[in-house]
């Protein structure tokens, strides 16, 4: 699949929430074959729809036993997204939704006031972990910097900027 048709994809499952087994899967061997980034991301916190999440978990062939856990709660961890790139972050668990609303962020995600931003696990070959939440809307801890479909999240006060930060972040 060329980069064109990743964005596409990315897009599909990151503005609308509804996307197909192929995209949704081909996003999962993405993180799959992640093999020497490993390390700690911050993120708009994107929650995946349950179809999403057995796609991806499918797709992984179900090697996370946190796939068949259903208080178990995926999210896309989105830290950065670009015209020449295609989207990247993580995707991580978390013990329930953490109190944040599904797919607030999912049209004009990066101008929204009511994102909510996460601090999670990125590790070789599998789904990370949510550590926390670093930002409710409001908050103002972190921010999404640049435009609307390009740029990447900031935490200023707890020392995190996407672009500095390439060796974490996984492409989608």
């Amino acid at each position: 699949m060329n980069k064109n048709n990743t964005k596409i994809l990315l897009v599909g499952l990151l503005l609308t929430n509804v996307v197909g087994c192929a995209s949704v899967s081909s996003v999962a061997r993405n993180v799959e074959s992640n093999v020497h980034k490993k390390g700690e991301i911050y993120g708009l916190a994107l929650q995946t729809t349950d179809k999403e999440r057995v796609e991806i978990c499918s797709a992984l062939k179900f090697k996370d036993p946190r796939c068949d856990n259903p208080k178990q709660v995926l999210f896309a961890v989105m830290s950065r997204f670009g015209y020449s790139s295609a989207g990247g972050g993580g995707f991580a668990f978390s013990e329930g939704n953490l109190g944040i609303k599904p797919n607030v962020c999912s049209s004009g995600f990066s101008t929204q006031k009511d994102c909510s931003y996460i601090k999670a696990t990125v590790e070789p070959g599998k789904l990370g972990t949510v550590l926390s939440v670093v930002s409710r809307p409001g908050e103002k801890v972190c921010k999404w910097s640049g435009m609307p479909r390009a740029g990447g999240t900031e935490c200023e006060s707890l020392g995190w900027n996407y672009s500095d930060h390439e060796d974490v972040i996984v492409d989608f």
